[in-house]
């Protein structure tokens, strides 16, 4: 006759433990390196679309800062000619030897207009800044 092995019962329980130890275990570790790899690789992709979409920001500032300092400097040019235009004709007005109150009005409404193109204290065109917005 053939011996047959005997188990104990406490060998049996440590090997069915281990074996849904493993089929539990290394299943749950495999997702985590995959979700881990996962993440990786969105953080990656999110962290250069920041460094591109903050490029294309600030490459779109510094033409709208080109473009309103171009605007200020063709406004302030309109502005000059026609306060030279005004003071001008002012020069001429003033030296009319018998001022009437319509010559008088339109004095001050072009003295009004000068003062409206370039009123006391107003700001110069600043170039935009060189680097950042």
């Amino acid at each position: 006759m053939t011996q047959t092995p005997r188990y104990s019962f406490t060998f049996l329980v440590k090997v069915l433990l281990l074996g849904f130890t493993l089929s539990a275990v290394l299943p749950t570790v495999v997702v985590l390196y995959i979700n881990h790899n996962q993440t990786d690789n969105r953080i990656k992709a999110n962290t250069a679309l920041s460094r591109s979409l903050n490029q294309e920001r600030i490459n779109r500032q510094k033409v709208i800062n080109r473009f309103i300092y171009r605007e200020c400097i063709e406004a302030e040019v309109r502005d000059t000619v026609i306060v030279d235009q005004n003071l001008a004709i002012l020069n001429i007005l003033r030296r009319v030897p018998n001022q009437t109150p319509a010559l008088t009005h339109l004095i001050r409404t072009l003295e009004d207009g000068i003062l409206a193109l370039e009123p006391p204290g107003e700001q110069d065109c600043t170039p935009p800044a060189a680097a950042t917005p």
